[in-house]
């Protein structure tokens, strides 16, 4: 009598072979998938930063920007980005309103980031006016509930 082999067929070591080989490829697709997620989420978030930097600019310069459209580029994280801006009137006549959109410089038809923002030449409201206490203790004379006028 013969005495059975000890060891794998053919037919199982190919079978064998194709499970590997169709999780391997499972794994590289998922690797590939995550890495590609990564990107588009810092383009989407430097996108982001560079929009808040333009509506910051605008917000802290001495006047108000005409109305229309402008264009620029913007570099940030080592990444440029190309941002379109649109100041447009509102009801109201003392407010603008701005939309910026950025695209990454590689790719200018998708708009990565969109930002809409309000600007205003009204001044601020200071803080004895709003009724905050006077951090110096010092009588406001401009108060009208101030004893001493």
């Amino acid at each position: 009598m013969r005495a059975p082999s000890r060891g794998f067929t053919l037919i199982e070591v190919i079978i064998a072979l194709a499970i590997l080989a169709i999780a391997l490829a499972a794994t590289g697709r998922a690797t590939h998938g995550t890495a590609d997620s990564s990107a588009a989420l810092k383009t989407k978030l430097f996108a982001g930063w560079v929009a808040q930097n333009r509506l910051a600019e605008l917000q802290l310069a001495d006047k108000l920007p005409d109305k229309g459209e402008r264009s620029g580029e913007a570099e940030q994280g080592a990444l440029r980005y190309l941002w379109k801006e649109s100041v447009t009137q509102t009801k109201n006549a003392a407010i603008l309103r701005v939309e910026i959109s950025v695209s990454g410089a590689n790719a200018p038809d998708y708009v990565a980031a969109r930002l809409v923002g309000y600007l205003t030449d009204v001044p601020a409201i200071s803080a004895s006016a709003a009724g905050t206490p006077n951090p110096d203790n010092q009588p406001n004379p401009a108060d009208p509930n101030n004893p001493a006028t």
